[in-house]
């Protein structure tokens, strides 16, 4: 399994749950962290990120909790399905931002599991001069 293949596995079961396609559904959750609130919908003229290795790349690293603690708190969820898959991280277009595994790096806050915790970046192969214009 590719580490692309990986992250479709982690994330699938949430577009499924919403009933969308799964590059619809990460999109959109770019969207949001850079825009801070729920959107519901992807945000209209703004890059859209397709999960395929011609358009994205997915790096594999290993963060101590006070790096994942960084990104702003999504939600205070802390009692995960799973504890076990990897974080996942977008990375591009000057922003990273924390798109699943808010409700473990809540429990690792809890319980003091300072980690290092797998996470897979997965970072844009295209370069956009304006990817989300407008946001402020």
């Amino acid at each position: 399994m590719t580490l692309l293949d990986e992250v479709k596995d982690a994330l699938r079961w949430h577009a499924r749950r919403k009933g969308i396609r799964l590059d619809e559904w990460f999109t959109q959750q770019v969207h949001e962290r850079v825009r801070g609130h729920r959107l519901g919908k992807l945000a209209p003229g703004w890059a859209s990120v397709r999960l395929e290795d011609e358009q994205v790349r997915v790096l594999d690293g290993r963060w101590p909790l006070e790096r994942l603690q960084e990104f702003p708190r999504w939600h205070a969820k802390d009692e995960p399905k799973r504890a076990d898959p990897p974080v996942v991280v977008f990375r591009g277009w000057g922003v990273q931002c924390l798109i699943d595994g808010q409700t473990r790096v809540n429990l690792w806050g809890k319980t003091t599991n300072v980690g290092p915790h797998r996470v897979l970046v997965v970072e844009p192969r295209l370069h956009l001069a304006e990817p989300f214009p407008g946001k402020a």
